[in-house]
C-alpha cells in the first residue's frame, strides 16, 4: 500500500518524524520523491506491517509466526548495537581515566590560570 508519511504515521500510531526517521533507517520502505530540506517522502507499508488496530487475537498462526521472527530479528539487531555502544563506552571511559591521571596534581581549575590585574 503505498501512502503518505503522515497516513504512515497516523496507521502506525507514531509521528510523522518517526516515519522519516524509519524509512532512512530502512526500518520502513520507502522514497524521497522530492529533493531539498521540505522534501517529500513516499511509504510502501505492506500486510505485514503490524498495526496498532489489528489485535494479535485476529492474526492467524502464519502470521503470528511471521511476527515474531519480524520481532527476534529487530532484537539480534539491537543487541548488536548494544554490544558496539557498551564497546565504545568502555573505551572513551579508559581515554579519561587515562587524561585525569595524566594531569595528576598539576591540574588546576581555569579561574587560578587567569591572569590578575
Amino acid at each position: 500500500m503505498k501512502c503518505s508519511v503522515k497516513e504512515a504515521a497516523e496507521l502506525l500510531g507514531v509521528s510523522e518524524e518517526t516515519v522519516r526517521a524509519r524509512i532512512r533507517r530502512g526500518e520502513l520502505e520507502g522514497e524521497k520523491v522530492a529533493n531539498g530540506p521540505a522534501g517529500k517522502y513516499v511509504v510502501y507499508l505492506d500486510k505485514e506491517t503490524v498495526l496498532p488496530g489489528q489485535p494479535l487475537q485476529d492474526m492467524g498462526l502464519a502470521e503470528l509466526v511471521a511476527f515474531l521472527e519480524k520481532l527476534q530479528e529487530q532484537n539480534r539487531k539491537l543487541a548488536v548495537q548494544v554490544g558496539r555502544y557498551r564497546a565504545r563506552t568502555k573505551g572513551l571511559e579508559k581515554q579519561v581515566r587515562f587524561l585525569r591521571s595524566a594531569q595528576g596534581e598539576q591540574a588546576r581549575p581555569w579561574w587560578k590560570w587567569w591572569p590578575r590585574r
